[in-house]
């Protein structure tokens, strides 16, 4: 029995805190950590300021005789949230004012943008127009350079102005490439 009785789920015990409670030896945690009136405990107002600790029996006494001074906590604490949440106000203004800035400057980018597309559509179609028409330069070369082969066959001394004539055509080709590809770039 004496074994039997160091060991008993239900023998009844003294709190182990000292509140004179007899609770059985399976529930004494449980009345530790829970209804014990020694059991330590911190003012429920700790998060605001507080530093008072005593037990769970003192813990009403404490909260009747400080109430002033949790309430003096509490406003202190409020006027620092106010604090906080006009900076964040302000912040948040400030957020947003330059976030306006950087859309109307988006859309000034995209107007932009777009009518440099359509410039360069511009002057893609005039470089188009310009290679058709140096191609009909190089065949018009090519023709006269042909009649110019044929003729100086039959005549030695035409053949000569005439490739001086080709020359030149050849020169103002160059020329004319030359400004037209300038003309192009000019446009860029």
């Amino acid at each position: 029995m004496g074994e039997h009785d160091g060991i008993c789920a239900h023998k009844l015990l003294l709190c182990e805190r000292g509140c004179g409670a007899q609770i059985q030896r399976l529930k004494m945690k449980e009345h530790t950590d829970g209804a014990c009136t020694c059991r330590p405990v911190i003012c429920p107002y700790k998060d605001i300021g507080c530093k008072f600790a005593c037990t769970q029996e003192e813990l009403p006494s404490h909260l009747k005789l400080e109430t002033n001074t949790h309430l003096l906590l509490a406003v202190k604490k409020l006027v620092k949230f106010e604090s906080a949440i006009a900076d964040v106000s302000s912040g948040l203004l400030d957020v947003r004012t330059r976030a306006y800035g950087a859309e109307a400057e988006c859309a000034t980018y995209k107007r932009e943008m777009a009518a440099l597309h359509l410039h360069i559509t511009e002057l893609q179609k005039e470089k188009a127009q310009l290679l058709k028409r140096l191609e009909q330069a190089d065949a018009h070369i090519k023709k006269v350079d042909g009649s110019v082969s044929r003729l100086s066959a039959s005549h030695g001394r035409a053949e000569a102005e005439l490739k001086a004539a080709l020359s030149k055509l050849a020169s103002e080709q160059t020329r004319v490439k030359a400004c037209i590809d300038a003309m192009v770039d000019s446009k860029r």
